[in-house]
């Protein structure tokens, strides 16, 4: 059982560098895959923690990794919704949601919940 315990230790970890990485991607404006990358690794440490939410330290993981899940929806329908618009050739519908994802990826980058996951 030790060895299981270390090795779901091992992945959070793992899965909160991930994490980490994601954020400073969306930071950074470096690509349009930071988002979904995130909620990815989210989904994933939610899954890791679901077995051992009998720990309260694992439950408070979880429950906020479940709000920023719910909190970063949302932003990744419009990021979506961008792309495709742009796929399209809708490009003027595509710029004038531009800055609602601009607005948004800030928001979440200096949201409670993406500060109280990653502490």
């Amino acid at each position: 059982m030790q060895g299981l315990m270390g090795e779901i230790q091992q992945h959070v970890v793992r899965t909160q560098v991930r994490l980490f990485a994601c954020r400073e991607r969306l930071q950074a404006d470096t690509d349009s895959e930071a988002l979904h990358d995130l909620r990815i690794a989210l989904r994933q440490l939610r899954s890791l923690l679901r077995p051992l939410t009998a720990l309260t330290a694992c439950a408070d993981l979880q429950q906020r990794a479940a709000e920023l899940g719910r909190v970063t929806g949302p932003l990744r329908d419009l990021e979506v919704l961008h792309g495709y618009l742009h796929e399209q050739g809708l490009s003027m519908a595509a710029q004038a949601r531009q800055p609602l994802l601009r607005q948004g990826y800030s928001a979440l980058l200096s949201s409670a919940a993406l500060a109280q996951l990653l502490s």
